[in-house]
């Protein structure tokens, strides 16, 4: 007894006729009734009845119907496993934004490593017009968008919503509070890295919609240097608040929610079609980002649903 044998007698149970199943098999009937024959002959038992209408089970076929399928099934559980097994041990690049990166680096790493033993990862920092440029050339396979404004020719899927905050020093009339009214920003001028990033685009089309002017400070495509600034008392910035999570307030720079919050939505990105262990990364990726907001270690997001609109 072969696994080509029990696949001919499954085929030949489910259609209930040789001739039938022959067909479906694109094999001759001849061929299919002396590979019956053979399984008979082998177990000493008769499989089936053969009557004018086609055949049916007897209950030894029955018997062996039932264990044909968990054998077939296990098999092809075999060949995924083994397919699988060996799509992890490739290679993977992924790009997350500055913002995120002491938030969700290591973590990360820590998930892939128990996930994909075998493969290699490699991980790059940037600002997501950086990333964006990236991915469509080809130096990552994957990474985290914020915003979808300029995305054509990329597959997203949601993943958080990000409040954003004032970082900087607002005076003796803000101590104590949490947030400021949207109407206060254009007290000061605000820095924020360049319109190939979201954030300034973002702000001017918020202000529009509040009939406000705002005035923005030098373009600086670097968060280090733009919380270095505020940290410092010597400007204000506007960053996600998981780009704050390690800064404490001080009396040179305070944190900030504005009224009316303020969102900024990120997205998982890749290329269209991409292969399975691309795949299985986005997923693992998205795991870790919900346990680290429902745990409030990435704080002021909410999750996304995989398809929310873009």
């Amino acid at each position: 007894m072969n696994l080509k044998q029990l696949v001919h007698f499954q085929n030949v149970a489910t259609h209930g006729c040789i001739t039938t199943a022959a067909a479906r098999c694109n094999i001759a009937q001849s061929a299919l009734s002396s590979q019956i024959a053979a399984l008979e002959a082998d177990l000493g038992v008769q499989l089936l009845f053969r009557h004018a209408r086609g055949v049916t089970l007897t209950p030894c076929g029955e018997v062996l119907l039932d264990h044909a399928r968990q054998i077939r099934a296990q098999f092809e559980l075999a060949r995924r496993e083994v397919r699988d097994a060996a799509d992890v041990a490739g290679e993977v690049t992924i790009g997350i934004p500055v913002s995120m990166a002491s938030v969700l680096t290591l973590p990360l790493l820590q998930a892939l490593e128990v996930e994909f033993l075998g493969a290699q990862v490699h991980v790059f920092e940037g600002l997501t017009g950086d990333l964006r440029g990236w991915l469509r050339s080809g130096k990552i396979d994957t990474g985290i968008l914020y915003g979808d404004d300029q995305a054509d020719g990329l597959s997203l899927t949601g993943l958080a919503e990000d409040e954003l905050v004032l970082f900087g020093r607002v005076g003796e009339e803000a101590a104590g509070r949490q947030s400021i009214a949207i109407e206060q920003l254009p007290r000061w001028p605000i820095y924020t890295t360049d319109g190939e990033h979201p954030v300034r685009p973002l702000l001017s089309k918020i202000a529009k919609a509040h009939h406000l002017t705002l005035k923005f400070g030098a373009q600086i495509n670097s968060v280090g240097q733009l919380k270095a600034l505020a940290r410092e008392g010597r400007g204000h910035t506007i960053l996600p608040r998981v780009a704050l999570a390690t800064e404490a307030p001080t009396e040179r720079a305070q944190i900030l929610a504005i009224e009316p919050s303020i969102k900024l939505r990120s997205y998982v990105a890749t290329k269209t079609n991409p292969d399975r262990l691309v795949r299985k990364v986005g997923s693992v990726l998205r795991d870790v980002v919900e346990r680290l907001i429902r745990s409030g270690d990435w704080p002021g997001a909410r999750l996304l649903q995989a398809d929310a609109d873009r």
